[in-house]
């Protein structure tokens, strides 16, 4: 729908989906998965270059405006930073473009993510006015805006556990160098291949005119503005501190905006891979050795999981017998009481 061949297309998405973001993050934070992100960041990017006529009202319409709905169940902090996306982006495209209708199809985008949010916490909301918040909600401060805020530094640096010894010796020696801050804002990295998109959505912000010389300008020009709105608001003193400081400090884990950077690096990079290999022959060859390269960056994400795989699996195997075991005992139709289940002493 961006105007990437399929090749390039197929390419990007899969690196997308393995990211190591999403391997570090998808059994610690579950609900962190990414899958409906690229609806969101697909209508931001038409309306930031000022097309919405390429999505409104037609079934690519319906596909985004279901995602961007859909993301409003997932996890607030998606939701917060799909609102921000789309906001920046609508109001790009309107002062660019001077349409209206860009800031009606934002206007609507924004307000479905923003009531589909108020319905999944409604009952939370409810449940704290007539009983108080649980003593296990902790309370969050404006200062951890920074604690857990993104950092260029970390996107760009090659994955924990990586295997091509040079990218050892980068991580050992940022290990030495016990930066401060350092917490789950590790494991924001976007891989090497997207890591370049990322450096050249950065340069065209400087270079706008080299845009011209390749396809669907408007969209690479959209993609550097939204990346860099996204570094904006989420690095260590950006204006995410500010925000949770005036407003609210319930968004605090800024860091977490990675996979929309993420999104956009990796268009450039399917868009780049079209312009530059013009050919059917050599843009296939030129994405299979794009694939390859990215897919053996990013397995270095995927150790950790590895090597835990074996303790989880006897766990859950163990779990599920005992469960079995208690389900034969009880009578038809009885209430088991659950409680969460919760590391200890951690909360």
């Amino acid at each position: 729908k961006l105007g990437a061949s399929r090749v390039s297309a197929l390419v990007a998405g899969t690196l997308f989906a393995l990211t190591p973001y999403a391997l570090y993050r998808s059994t610690g934070h579950f609900w962190l998965v990414i899958y409906l992100v690229p609806f969101v960041c697909t209508a931001a990017l038409f309306l930031a270059s000022g097309r919405p006529d390429r999505w409104y009202w037609g079934r690519p319409f319906l596909a985004l405006i279901t995602g961007c709905g859909l993301i409003a169940f997932n996890y607030v902090y998606y939701a917060f930073f799909a609102c921000f996306i789309l906001i920046v982006a609508s109001v790009t495209g309107f002062v660019q473009y001077r349409a209206f209708r860009v800031l009606g199809a934002g206007a609507l985008c924004v307000a479905l993510i923003a009531g589909g949010t108020y319905l999944n916490l409604e009952p939370s909301f409810r449940s704290w006015s007539e009983r108080g918040k649980p003593l296990v909600v902790p309370e969050k401060t404006p200062a951890e805006a920074e604690l857990y805020g993104l950092k260029i530094r970390q996107l760009v640096s090659p994955g924990l556990w990586h295997w091509f010894p040079p990218f050892r010796t980068w991580l050992a020696r940022e290990q030495e160098a016990a930066f401060p801050l350092e917490t789950e804002n590790g494991s924001s990295r976007l891989g090497v291949v997207a890591t370049l998109g990322f450096l050249a959505l950065l340069g065209l912000l400087f270079v706008p005119r080299v845009s011209q010389a390749l396809g669907e300008r408007d969209t690479l020009l959209a993609a550097s503005r939204l990346t860099l709105a996204a570094v904006l608001l989420a690095t260590v003193g950006g204006f995410g501190s500010l925000f949770n400081l005036l407003v609210t400090s319930d968004i605090r884990a800024y860091n977490r905006i990675s996979p929309f950077i993420t999104f956009f690096s990796l268009t450039a990079v399917a868009l780049a891979i079209d312009a530059l290999f013009r050919s059917r022959r050599w843009r296939v060859a030129a994405a299979v050795a794009i694939a390859v390269v990215g897919l053996a960056d990013q397995r270095a994400a995927a150790v950790y999981l590895n090597s835990v795989h074996r303790d989880i699996a006897a766990e859950f195997a163990s779990l599920r017998t005992l469960i079995r075991h208690v389900e034969a005992q009880l009578p038809a139709d009885a209430m088991v009481f659950e409680l969460p289940f919760r590391m200890y002493p951690n909360d």
